[in-house]
This record gives structure tokens, sequence and C-alpha cells, in this order.
């Protein structure tokens, strides 16, 4: 017996797919590139698209590809430091690595997993800093390897641990460079957590997560914004 047909809207979808995939993909690549530097008008470039990609792009491909590819988007106004405070926008691209001498202590389900005074900190624009910390200062015993991993531009390849304490495992929720690129080869076996998932604290003063699920960094007292994650900073 033939297979069904599939229904119109997933026949439109697929059709649909089949353009958005690889077009949106050199459109976002090419759109990072712009706003970096180069000064591409987003609609010549999109019509221009429109007839060099298989000669035909509809209103969709261009609607999504228009929304991806929004790097005209101005940046916003940093906040103004206060006494000892630190704006991110004054941290640099590619970012600073610096140490830190304040105590750092990570703590999941009231059990203290980490606790040290030789902490590392990731410095890069928009971002709040990152904390990262020695493997002699980590109880080992609660980390397990994870076959996950992620890239990072600057630092390279990151390995994911799960973190056990009794029958309480949060999945992924701290992660190493074991092999960094050599400008950030400081960072090698150091780890570092998401405050949204352990309790982290710094001199004392709990630390806040980075907005978005995504990023890492750790905000604090000492430190103002906006910072990238909230709604809005996609191409900052």
């Amino acid at each position: 017996m033939p297979a069904a047909a599939a229904p119109p809207l997933r026949r439109w979808w697929k059709s649909q797919a089949a353009l958005i995939t690889p077009l949106t993909t050199g459109l976002c690549t090419i759109g990072r590139t712009a706003q970096i530097g180069a000064q591409i008008q987003s609609v010549h470039f999109l019509s221009q698209a429109a007839v060099v990609y298989r000669g035909c792009v509809t209103s969709t491909v261009i609607a999504i590809a228009s929304h991806s590819m929004n790097f005209r988007r101005p940046l916003p106004t940093p906040l103004e430091p206060g006494y000892q405070q630190e704006s991110v926008w004054q941290y640099p691209r590619p970012p600073a690595l610096e140490n830190c001498e304040l105590e750092v202590k990570v703590f999941l389900q009231g059990v203290l997993v980490a606790e040290t005074n030789s902490a590392l900190r990731v410095l890069e624009t928009s971002h709040p800093p990152t904390f990262y910390l020695p493997p002699e200062d980590v109880d080992m015993t609660f980390f397990t390897q994870t076959a996950s991993s992620s890239f990072c531009e600057w630092k390279g390849s990151a390995t994911y641990w799960d973190v056990a304490v009794g029958d309480h495992v949060v999945k992924r929720g701290s992660w190493s460079y074991q092999s960094p690129n050599e400008s950030f080869v400081a960072l090698q076996r150091h780890f570092s957590f998401y405050p949204s998932l352990f309790d982290c604290f710094v001199s004392g003063s709990a630390v806040q997560p980075q907005p978005g699920e995504f990023y890492g960094g750790w905000v604090t007292e000492d430190v103002v914004g906006p910072f990238k994650g909230e709604p809005g900073s996609e191409f900052w």
C-alpha cells in the first residue's frame, strides 16, 4: 500500500524548510560579519539573496531571514558603575582572564562542593564575569563526566559534568576546559557552575544567574549591565 500523502500544511512547511535552512544559515553568518564591520544594507542583501538562491525565495523565508539578520539593532546604554563597581561594557572582546583572590563557594543542596580563594574570572563585553575554580578546590566525589560538549571560539571545547548530592542530580550543571586554546591555557581543568542550578557565593554575597538559559555568568553586587541574555540582546 502506498504511503499516505502528507497533510497540506506539512507539505508546505517542508517546502519552506528546504529553502529556509541553508539560506538562513548563510545569512546569519554574513549578518554577524556585517555587524562586526561590513556596511551591508539588509534589504538590498536579501533582495540579492532572493535572486541568487534558486531564483525564488518566498515572503516567509524573507521574513524569517530578515528577523535573524537584524544586525542594525542599536547597542544599549550602559549603566553608570558606582563606587567599586565594574561595567560589563568596559570588558574586552576577546575576553580577558584575571586572577581573583576573593572567597568563592559553591553549594548544592546545602553541601559545599567547591571552595577557593584562587578563582579565575573570564571578563567579556556585555557578560557578567564567569568564575572558574581550580580542580584542587573542587570535591570531585560529587562529579561525573558526561559526553556532552560545546565549543567557544575563544576558549575551545568545553566538557560538561553532572553533579550529584545524594539523590539530587544536576545534569550538566558544571563545565570545564580540559584542553583550552593557548590564550586560555590557565583555565585548564578549572570548573565553573551555573548559578541558576547551584548556590554560589562571592565574599559571602549570593550570586544571581546571568539572564537567559544559555549563559553561565555570575551577577554580583559589584557589576552593572545591561547584561547579555536579556530580551532583545541577541546581537549585542
